[in-house]
């Protein structure tokens, strides 16, 4: 019985250690996309490893006069600012390397204008690149980041097009430079959107990139400002028989917009469906829809 009981004992020990040990593992900065919750694990992690370290104790060793700061910022009653994001960093044993990181995560998430947001992002994705923690998503940021990925792939997805550097280089009129198309191509491939045969020339091979996440949507939404700017410039820039502007202005119920809508899908459908059976296609065009509210429909506060 008493072997037993010992074995039992020691089962049970092992298994604690175990867990404690899967526990005390630091959480890694440049996998979080969110610093309230980079923040909440980093303070677990630091109060497993020893027993004083506590709220009361980060506001003593970063300077705050409040002894819950830290606690507030977590749970989002408060934003840290460029004062107080270096003594958070001291306070918490950042690396010069994860504060670099921290200070323009911090920023993304505070920011409410959607510019500032993908500035940041960009910022981040460049930090996250140096500092070799080059995953898929920062691939995708880079993908959304820089509007020119987009036509590059469909060229290089056509086999009309002349896939010389050079040659992409003078469709884009100067825009693009050929290193910047060279680091698109790499990157197009490393997302498995397009891919190289044996005879040199590239294809696309019909993936798609996965949903994003906190930090890629707002530089996709950039994206979305960025080719609707490019739409205006269109007017001017080429003449009407080689592009379509055209604005209607409606009135309708609720229902019709659900109805509009789902017209607009389809319709996006048919074009990319004519677009695909296009063989002698020599040319990218951006297709644009925008059909949204300009009275009658109360805007969102959370942007």
């Amino acid at each position: 019985m008493a072997l037993k009981t010992f074995i039992f004992f020691l089962i049970f020990r092992i298994v604690s250690y175990m867990d404690n040990s899967q526990n005390k593992i630091k959480p890694d900065l440049f996998e979080y996309s969110n610093y309230r919750k980079y923040l909440r694990d980093l303070y677990s992690y630091y109060k497993s490893e020893t027993n004083y370290f506590s709220y009361r104790y980060f506001s003593s060793r970063a300077g705050f006069k409040s002894p819950n700061f830290l606690k507030l910022v977590i749970d989002g009653r408060r934003n840290l600012t460029e004062k107080s994001i270096p003594k958070v960093s001291k306070a918490l044993r950042m690396s010069k390397a994860e504060e670099e990181f921290f200070t323009p995560l911090v920023f993304f998430n505070q920011s409410s204008s959607m510019k500032e947001k993908s500035r940041f992002a960009q910022l981040l994705a460049r930090t996250r690149i140096s500092n070799k923690t080059y995953s898929l998503s920062q691939l995708q940021l880079k993908y959304y980041s820089n509007w020119y990925y987009v036509p590059i792939r469909e060229m290089l997805s056509n086999p009309s097009f002349n896939q010389e550097l050079t040659s992409i280089q003078e469709q884009f009129q100067g825009e693009v430079s050929v290193k910047q198309i060279q680091q698109a191509i790499d990157d197009l491939i490393s997302l498995n959107l397009i891919q190289k045969y044996e005879n040199g020339r590239y294809g696309s091979n019909h993936e798609h990139v996965a949903t994003p996440d906190e930090l890629i949507s707002s530089v996709v939404l950039n994206y979305h400002f960025e080719m609707i700017d490019r739409a205006a410039e269109s007017i001017v820039e080429y003449a009407p028989e080689k592009r379509e502007v055209s604005t209607t202005c409606i009135s309708c119920s609720e229902e019709t917009v659900v109805k509009i809508k789902e017209r607009i899908k389809e319709f996006r459908r048919d074009i990319l469906a004519l677009s695909d059976q296009d063989v002698k296609s020599d040319k990218i065009y951006q297709f644009n829809v925008q059909f949204f509210p300009v009275a009658g429909v109360k805007k969102r506060t959370n942007k």
